[in-house]
């Protein structure tokens, strides 16, 4: 049943934060502050979330994983490289690519998980450690369609990691699962999405999917891993 977003505690939000939620509507669950932080709830039985950039199991697999991982691996990936992530969802992958040295714009259309990842990059370019993140990479509060219908900004890679109606949840924390399933959506028509992405001129464009998922158009070619398959695409994989 719909009840809506109980919001608590409004006069501790700042102007813009609540600007952003009048799009919020939608969405089930509570959101409050917690020791400061802006914390969400799916139901009032579980505990509060948030995205914690500097958390320890995420810090180690940033300094562990080298650049033979394969995201970076089918992203062809060079450093500067200028990528757009068209579904930021809880935010590391655009950590990682930025780790690396990228350029990310990341997109994301629910308002909650936006304001969470907004947050957590705040935080995180406070830390001495991760002061040089700044600028590299820019949330944007965006609904990727008319994002890329719109933009003139070129990228040297495009990347798309949908919501499925069933997340794999080896690869996801119980609790993650639990947040992403309440804030985040499938992404409709997301043939069309890709057509109109290659229209971009992207140098490629690269799409994860759980690995026994159909193909989708026709990607130059496929990169398995244990978890998942990125697909591969090129401008003229439309024409």
């Amino acid at each position: 049943m719909k009840v809506g977003l109980k919001i608590v505690n409004q006069e501790g939000l700042t102007s813009h934060q609540r600007e952003i939620l009048k799009d919020a509507q939608h969405i089930n669950g509570i959101l409050s502050k917690d020791q400061g932080y802006l914390v969400y709830q799916s139901r009032e039985d579980s505990s509060p979330f948030h995205i914690d950039f500097l958390k320890g199991d995420f810090i180690f697999r940033l300094r562990t994983t080298g650049k033979k991982q394969p995201l970076l691996k089918a992203l062809q990936f060079q450093n500067q490289m200028k990528v757009l992530d068209m579904t930021a969802g809880l935010g590391r992958d655009a950590l990682t690519l930025a780790y690396h040295g990228a350029h990310v714009i990341a997109l994301e259309k629910n308002p909650v998980l936006f304001l969470l990842l907004e947050q957590a990059y705040s935080e995180l370019v406070k830390d001495p450690l991760f002061k040089n993140f700044k600028g590299s990479v820019r949330f944007i509060y965006k609904d990727a369609y008319d994002f890329i219908e719109t933009v003139s900004e070129k990228f040297d890679a495009i990347y798309l990691d949908p919501m499925y109606p069933t997340e794999e949840k080896a690869a996801k924390s119980k609790k993650d699962v639990e947040v992403l399933r309440a804030l985040a959506s499938s992404t409709e028509n997301l043939e069309l999405l890709i057509e109109q992405s290659l229209q971009k001129q992207p140098s490629r464009l690269v799409l994860k999917r759980p690995p026994q998922s159909e193909i989708l158009l026709k990607p130059r070619h496929s990169l398995e891993a244990k978890l998942v398959r990125f697909d591969i695409y090129f401008p003229d994989s439309i024409q």
